[in-house]
């Protein structure tokens, strides 16, 4: 019981990592891409800055780097990496799930690869026994005269 609690235990803290490193790598460009960019939109409308958008939000990453922003721009920082952060995990959270409908996919092709003349004979057999059912089931039963289907036995 102690080995399958560790083994949980780990396989839980490899998972932990791995979002941390996401949220902080989506974090991480939501302050260095998303927060200068809509830093250089916002100037933009206001004045007619002469900047080149590569040179502002160049400027702006230097300013942060430096510590030369005002509490305005630091909560906005903020919020653009919590903004990153939620994008990073977003996108973990669909890849794996495309990666597992993947593996599922591949798992399918390879069943399906391995014995496809038995599959076949198997669908032949129920299609059959569905076409010999339908046909029993159709022969007890008539059309009403009111368009409801009632039994031929009654």
């Amino acid at each position: 019981m102690k080995r399958f609690f560790l083994l949980i235990l780990s396989i839980w803290h490899q998972q932990f990592k791995l979002y941390l490193i996401v949220a902080i790598t989506g974090a991480l460009i939501g302050i260095l891409v998303l927060a200068p960019s809509y830093d250089y939109i916002y100037a933009r409308e206001q004045t007619a800055d002469p900047l080149s958008s590569i040179e502002y939000v160049l400027t702006q990453i230097g300013y942060m780097l430096t510590g030369k922003i005002s509490r305005d721009n630091f909560v906005l920082i903020m919020f653009y990496a919590e903004i990153g952060a939620m994008l990073g995990l977003f996108s973990l959270v669909l890849y794996k799930f495309i990666h597992k409908r993947v593996i599922n996919i591949d798992h399918l092709k390879s069943e399906l690869n391995k014995n496809i003349f038995s599959i076949m004979i198997g669908i032949f057999v129920l299609n059959e026994s569905c076409n010999i059912f339908v046909c029993i089931i159709t022969a007890h039963k008539k059309r009403a005269p009111g368009g409801t289907w009632r039994s031929a036995r009654s």
